[in-house]
């Protein structure tokens, strides 16, 4: 483009281009899937009480403001994964319903498969 004599700029809002396409150059660059972790977690420390499954609903530890911003990311990101424990405990939906926007793909890691196949994990109601 230089030798046709277009005035060409590099490097322009370079770190914003790259914050905007973190995804894509994590996978090609790192040669592995972007990830994020996130959790709530009380101001002393504490992420959950102990707690039986079916016996008790999980502490909602953020409030009624983070929500649609906790749905606007699992819109923005491919899939979801959680642990056998907060599968039995919580029993979560894991889509989008307090914003609009693809639901992700939802992935549990059970190492020993005991996890009931009537939780919401399972519906098949999240097809890809």
């Amino acid at each position: 483009m230089k030798s046709a004599g277009i005035d060409v700029k590099v490097g322009f809002l370079e770190n914003e281009c790259k914050f905007l396409n973190r995804r894509f150059l994590t996978f090609h660059e790192k040669n592995r899937p972007y990830v994020i972790l996130k959790w709530a977690e009380t101001s002393d420390g504490f992420i959950d009480d102990e707690r039986k499954p079916g016996l008790s609903r999980p502490a909602w530890i953020a409030g009624e403001l983070a929500r649609p911003l906790v749905h606007k990311w699992r819109s923005e990101e491919q899939a979801i994964l959680v642990g056998t424990n907060t599968a039995l405990l919580d029993n979560p939906m894991l889509n989008v319903r307090d914003w609009s926007g693809k639901n992700p793909i939802r992935m549990v890691i059970d190492r020993t498969l005991r996890l009931p196949k009537n939780l919401n994990l399972f519906d098949k109601s999240q097809q890809p």
